[in-house]
C-alpha cells in the first residue's frame, strides 16, 4: 500500500505509529514522515516504526478534504459517498490489528499560528509533552470535543499519544518545529534519556465555544494564545456579543469550518480555554 509503510527493526522494541495528511493541504505531515524516513537508515533501532499518509488523494489535490473532515469521521458509520468515512474505515481496520504503543499526529494550520501539542488525557502523554520542543501545551482537547478524531478513537488502543500543530503550513519556522519534533520522537522510540523544555506554557480546557450564526466575527485579529479579560469582548454575532466572567486564554481562533457529516450544514468554531498554568 502506497499510503503505509512499516519498518520491523528485528529487535525488541515499541511500535511507533506517525500519521499526516490527515487533512490533504497540511503538507508537514509529508515532509516530516519523509525527513524521518531519512533519518531512520541511521539510527540503530530496536521495534517497529510504521508511517502512515491518511488523506494521500487529497494532498494530490491540495485540498484539506472533499465530502467531511477525516479527522471528524472516525465514530462515523460507513457511507459509499463520503471518501473521508470510508477512509477513516480503511485506517480502523488497518491500525486496529497491530499492537500499537505510541502514536503522533502532525499538523499544521492555514493561518498564522504558534505550534502547539495537543495531548491525550494518558498521563505518559503529558510526561512527553514537557520534553518537546514547542512551549505550548494543550490538555484535555481530544477528550472534550464531541467528535472522534484519529487519536480519541485509539487512544485507549495504545500507551501514549499526542498531535502536533508545527506552525502554518510553509513557514520556515514550521519546518524548523516538525524536524526537532521528529529528532525527539526518534530519540523516545529509542528510550533515549530527553531533558524537560523549561518555560512552557500548559492550558487546560474549559469551554468549546461554537456558533452556527454566518456573521460571527472576532472584535480583532487575534493570532492565538491571548489571555482575555473578564468581561471582555472577544466576538460577536446576530444576536450576542461574546464574553466570559472569568480570564481566559484564546488558542484556536481561526474560525475553522467545519461541516456535519448528516446535516451538511455549515459550522463557526472557536477554542477557548483555561487561565495558563506555569511549569
Amino acid at each position: 500500500m502506497k499510503w503505509v509503510k512499516i519498518v520491523d527493526f528485528k529487535l525488541p522494541g515499541p511500535t511507533t505509529v506517525i500519521v499526516g495528511l490527515v487533512h490533504g493541504d497540511e503538507i508537514v505531515g509529508k515532509k516530516a514522515i519523509e525527513y524521518l524516513q531519512r533519518k531512520i537508515k541511521k539510527r540503530d533501532l530496536t521495534g517497529k516504526i510504521i508511517t502512515l499518509y491518511a488523506n494521500l488523494e487529497w494532498y494530490k489535490r491540495d485540498k484539506r478534504f472533499i465530502d467531511h473532515d477525516l479527522n471528524r469521521a472516525f465514530d462515523k458509520e460507513e457511507v459509499s459517498w463520503s471518501y473521508e468515512v470510508t477512509r477513516a474505515h480503511q485506517i480502523k481496520k488497518y491500525l486496529s490489528d497491530i499492537p500499537i504503543d505510541y502514536m503522533f499526529d502532525l499538523h499544521s494550520t492555514s493561518s498564522k499560528s504558534d505550534p502547539m501539542i495537543l495531548c491525550t488525557s494518558q498521563e505518559s502523554s503529558l510526561v512527553l509533552s514537557s520534553k518537546m520542543p514547542i512551549r505550548h501545551v494543550i490538555q484535555w482537547l481530544i477528550d472534550i470535543v464531541e467528535w472522534t478524531s484519529l487519536l480519541k478513537y485509539f487512544q485507549n488502543k495504545i500507551k501514549l499519544g499526542m498531535a502536533f500543530e508545527c506552525g502554518c503550513h510553509k513557514d520556515s519556522d514550521t519546518i524548523i518545529t516538525w524536524k526537532k519534533i521528529i529528532d525527539v520522537i526518534l530519540d523516545f522510540h529509542q528510550w533515549k534519556k530527553i531533558l524537560d523544555q523549561k518555560d512552557q506554557i500548559k492550558i487546560k480546557i474549559t469551554d468549546l465555544v461554537l456558533t452556527a450564526d454566518p456573521k460571527f466575527t472576532y472584535t480583532k485579529p487575534y493570532k492565538g494564545f491571548e489571555r482575555l479579560e473578564v468581561w471582555e469582548v472577544w466576538g460577536s454575532d446576530s444576536t450576542w456579543k461574546h464574553s466570559f466572567k472569568t480570564a481566559k486564554i484564546l488558542v484556536m481562533p481561526n474560525m475553522i469550518i467545519a461541516q456535519e457529516l448528516e446535516k451538511k450544514s455549515k459550522v463557526w468554531v472557536a477554542y477557548f480555554w483555561d487561565i495558563i498554568e506555569n511549569t
